[in-house]
């Protein structure tokens, strides 16, 4: 469940030919040797003859596909989502199956805009001010790492589950004990997410850049990543708090996978709650459901663009019995979600305790529940058993070609 087909703007290529020709010719070998569908967008159908004829000159194969604003319905200008969806109807693939190699705020807005992933080829142009959050890459040599590392590859998810008669969808990358490679020696989970230690890198990129990429990519290659989605993260044990090093990143990177949007403030601690890891930890008490339902609601901001059915993904640190997801899932369906995605980074156990309520919710208003308002079933999760070593081995080789891979993360 890898891309198929990644889209270049002409200027991305001329570009290479013109500085150094070998890059451009590695780069279309490449291209080849993955059987990648490969095209070409240019606003004048000139520019796509020039690349046709540098092509030619080098005695390389000709790109799958040429679009000009001829080939655009109503000749739209670059911007417009109709230039990938011509893409997407020409090679009959869905738009989280390409992605869009740029250089400039159109290409940008294209991709974002027709439901694509954006990367920005700074060989080609320096990143614009326009573009506010993007990946961006110094040389075809990191783009072919990149894409090898992040979209040409098997999902990786230790732990899903998908059970659509009750609407439960979730994700959890790794387990919560997972030990991981760093340019600093090996780490665990918890101290990125928990004592929130951003010092630590993976071949120079800051390690939560890292972990979270995955994540967000693996969603983007299950086509979970639409125009439209939103991305919210669970509250933290006491009021006004979230995880930040999952809210710093989310807030920006979403942006770099579609149209889609973060919000800080839809969910909400109204009450501070015990601290759930401390209870099991130090305690061995087992926390309740009604820590959750009594003390968390949605914010009344989030009432009218819940009411377009839109689809919510859930980010958490980490989850064991599915507390904060199942209260946070039975929330955002009662307030007219379409789809809600549970995604966590580690994963206490294997079970996950679904809560079905007996009662009508209210999920804007701070109110309080009783046990008894919810049916209590518990399930075994799908388990991977090679999603880990896989992800650890693509860690290592990240580690080790240390490639030249910026992620702007602005506002």
């Amino acid at each position: 469940m890898s891309i198929k087909a990644i889209i270049f703007d002409h200027s991305v290529l001329r570009s290479l030919s013109d500085s150094n020709p070998s890059d451009l010719e590695n780069l279309v070998r490449w291209l080849q040797s993955r059987s990648l569908h490969w095209v070409v967008l240019a606003t004048q159908p000139e520019n796509l003859k020039v690349v046709e004829r540098i092509l030619k000159k080098s005695q390389l194969p000709q790109p799958t596909l040429g679009i000009s604003r001829q080939d655009i319905p109503g000749r739209k200008p670059k911007g417009a989502p109709e230039w990938i969806s011509v893409v997407s109807q020409r090679l009959s693939l869905e738009t989280w199956r390409m992605v869009y190699i740029g250089d400039d705020d159109w290409d940008w807005k294209s991709a974002l805009n027709g439901g694509c992933v954006y990367i920005h080829a700074s060989w080609s142009k320096p990143l614009d001010k326009k573009i506010t959050s993007a990946i961006v890459i110094e040389n075809p040599s990191d783009l072919r790492i990149l894409l090898e590392h992040l979209f040409l590859r098997e999902i990786c998810w230790t732990y899903s589950e998908d059970l659509p008669d009750i609407r439960l969808h979730l994700r959890c990358l790794l387990k919560a004990d997972a030990s991981l490679p760093s340019d600093q020696g090996s780490f665990k989970l918890q101290h990125l997410f928990t004592y929130q230690k951003r010092t630590l890198k993976i071949g120079g990129m800051p390690a939560h850049y890292l972990i979270m990429l995955h994540a967000l990519s693996n969603l983007y290659l299950e086509g979970l990543i639409k125009p439209g989605t939103y991305f919210v993260v669970y509250p933290g044990h006491t009021t006004g708090t979230k995880n930040m090093v999952l809210q710093e990143f989310l807030k920006p990177a979403t942006a770099f996978f579609s149209r889609s949007y973060y919000r800080e403030d839809w969910i909400r601690r109204f009450k501070d709650a015990p601290d759930t890891s401390l209870m099991r930890a130090k305690l061995n008490k087992r926390p309740s459901f009604i820590d959750q339902t009594n003390t968390v609601c949605l914010d009344k901001k989030s009432k009218k663009p819940l009411s377009k059915s839109p689809k919510v993904v859930v980010f958490d640190d980490f989850t064991t019995d599915g507390l904060s997801f199942e209260w946070a899932r039975n929330l955002f369906y009662a307030a007219g979600a379409s789809c809600v995605v549970l995604v966590a980074i580690g994963k206490y156990g294997r079970k996950h305790f679904l809560r079905t309520p007996k009662i009508p919710l209210s999920p804007f208003e701070e109110r309080g529940y009783k046990e008894e308002d919810f049916e209590v079933d518990d399930i075994s999760l799908n388990e991977s058993n090679d999603a880990a070593d896989t992800l650890k081995k693509l860690l290592e080789e990240w580690k080790s070609s240390k490639p030249n891979v910026r992620i702007i993360a602005g506002s």
